[in-house]
């Protein structure tokens, strides 16, 4: 993970945390890494206040909407960036289980 990638995760959570937005799963392990590469305190610090602002219902009971789908689908290509296309993939497929498991 290089410099600018750190910033920029970094940068994002900080505005998640200042407005107390809630996190996902994808921000924890992004803001994880970023802390982990780049070994600061401080975004040690970020990490733990990005974790506290999970929601305590865990990823595999809440239900995913289409308009989640969608709004994933526009970050990935809006950024172009590696991680957001990776979770639009991920919560694109989990819709489509979440809804084949609906339809039996």
């Amino acid at each position: 993970m290089n410099q600018a990638q750190i910033s920029t995760i970094v940068r994002d959570m900080t505005q998640k945390v200042t407005e107390g937005a809630p996190t996902t799963r994808e921000d924890v392990e992004r803001m994880a890494a970023a802390a982990r590469a780049s070994g600061n305190l401080e975004h040690r610090a970020l990490y733990a206040a990005v974790r506290a602002l999970l929601p305590d219902v865990p990823d595999d009971e809440r239900t995913i909407t289409a308009d989640d789908v969608a709004a994933a689908g526009q970050k990935a290509k809006k950024t172009g960036r590696i991680e957001d296309r990776v979770a639009y993939v991920r919560i694109k497929d989990q819709f489509a289980e979440q809804e084949g498991s609906a339809n039996q």
